[in-house]
């Protein structure tokens, strides 16, 4: 996966391909380094993870859907012990329609941490696997 742009202007994860755009990091901006990510440092070829706060237990994903030259993830919640939280989502992105537009799927923890009843959000990452 890599943050780039099929078309210019148009940025996005994308997995299994080198953008032909690609936006430049500034000087300035500050990326983590992945030893801040402990066990997300190291994934397996396709993965992609988002670190989250999570509050409610409910997470939207927004995709692309398009017609050509796209494939499939799935996706779930874990806590940070790589533990899942919920049921995987297969996302299939590709479609007969000649368009492409943003689809969304949602992503529910069926356990939640008890830091919950304390009023606050709680740690927890969102794991997308290539599929193809």
């Amino acid at each position: 996966w890599k943050l780039g742009a099929d078309r210019p202007s148009k940025f996005g994860w994308i997995a299994n391909e080198e953008p032909r755009y690609w936006k430049k990091r500034r000087k300035s901006e500050h990326w983590p380094e992945l030893s801040q990510y402990g066990r997300y440092a190291q994934l397996l070829p396709g993965e992609i993870v988002f670190l989250i706060q999570l509050r409610e237990g409910v997470v939207f994903v927004d995709y692309l859907s398009s017609y050509s030259n796209i494939g499939t993830a799935t996706c779930q919640l874990e806590d940070m012990e790589q533990k899942p939280l919920g049921p995987e989502v297969k996302i299939d992105a590709l479609w007969s329609q000649k368009m492409s537009i943003t689809t969304r799927v949602t992503l529910e923890a069926e356990r939640v941490p008890d830091h919950r009843k304390l009023g606050r959000g709680f740690n927890a990452a969102v794991r997308c696997k290539e599929d193809g």
